[in-house]
């Protein structure tokens, strides 16, 4: 989420002003968040802040558990996935980037830290909706995203 940051100082200065306002990038999801903030009264928009700072925390100490080494590698490893992604498609070959992709995204899911990131992340992430992006994805060759 590109501008995550927008929408967590708005909830905590109620930035109604700022909500009327488009900014530039700003995906359908962020632009409902931001119409949902500025319809909230004061309160609500405290209460709506403490919650995603609570969840944030919550977030935190859960990653704060996580091997630092093994994260480190899950980042690289997907560094390189994307590189080679990307090169195979510059490259015009779709079929064989689609077909990395699905075997890389299965051992991903099998991953025991790239699980337990997910789940790290559900919490804070359920605040957010993100199925534009997710339909907009959806039905799209790995080298047309």
């Amino acid at each position: 989420m590109k501008h995550w940051w927008l929408l967590g100082a708005m909830a905590l200065y109620g930035g109604a002003a700022v909500a009327q306002s488009a900014v530039p990038g700003m995906t359908p999801e962020q632009h409902k968040m931001m119409q949902k903030l500025q319809s909230m009264t004061p309160e609500q928009r405290q209460a709506f802040a403490a919650s995603m700072q609570a969840q944030a925390a919550k977030s935190q100490a859960c990653f704060s558990k996580i091997d630092q080494a093994q994260m480190q590698a899950l980042q690289a490893r997907g560094r390189a996935v994307s590189a080679k992604l990307d090169a195979l498609c510059a490259a015009g070959k779709t079929a064989q980037a689609e077909s990395y992709a699905m075997e890389e995204g299965r051992k991903m899911m099998s991953d025991p830290t790239a699980r337990q990131l997910a789940e790290c992340s559900k919490g804070f992430a359920a605040q957010f909706d993100f199925s534009s992006q997710a339909s907009a994805a959806r039905g799209k060759a790995i080298c047309e995203r």
